[in-house]
């Protein structure tokens, strides 16, 4: 078991992580970081996406069902706080000249 899961929520864990546990499957992050607004995709970065993506049902299962082995209330307590988490806006602050001084 890799140290961070034994440390971290699995709510904060990196995807490769939890990728790792749930699946054994060590992800290929190659094309992470890439410039995904070219059209057409390559066809490595369309199967890199397809892989990237594959597993992510599975994960949220296997996560929900942990919850429900909790507990009842688990898994509300997930959705509520994800809940509260979307509902967040984002306000960009506004400056003046004088901005520095507050």
């Amino acid at each position: 078991l890799h140290p961070l899961l034994q440390v971290q929520p699995l709510h904060q864990l990196p995807r490769v992580l939890l990728l790792h546990r749930y699946c054994g499957v060590t992800a290929d992050k190659q094309y992470q970081l890439a410039d995904w607004r070219i059209r057409p995709l390559p066809d490595l970065m369309v199967k890199y996406a397809r892989e990237d993506t594959h597993y992510l049902l599975f994960i949220y299962d296997c996560l929900r069902y942990e919850l429900l082995a909790e507990g009842p209330h688990a898994l509300e307590s997930v959705y509520r706080n994800s809940k509260r988490e979307c509902m967040q806006v984002y306000r960009k602050p506004t400056y003046s000249d004088d901005s520095y001084l507050d």
